[in-house]
């Protein structure tokens, strides 16, 4: 999905003029994206997230750190 989402709605790269923008052009995407139909699929996008919603475990409590920073030393 993620990648659907970005080859169709992120390239070319949207000219917006602030963050709001760009964020409400995202949100209309993905209401657009809910009502699209997958091949020949009987169900639509939204319908089928609202079946495997309830499937899905909920976010952990504790934050988590997925990168990571380092400081490495640069020579010629």
């Amino acid at each position: 999905m993620i990648g659907y989402f970005r080859r169709n709605h992120f390239v070319p790269v949207p000219e917006v003029s602030s963050l709001a923008e760009l964020n409400e052009m995202v949100e209309q995407w993905d209401r657009q994206d809910d009502a699209r139909r997958i091949g020949s699929r009987p169900k639509t996008v939204a319908e089928y997230f609202a079946i495997e919603q309830p499937l899905l475990m909920p976010l952990p409590e504790e934050p988590f750190e997925t990168g990571r920073l380092f400081t490495p030393r640069v020579d010629r």
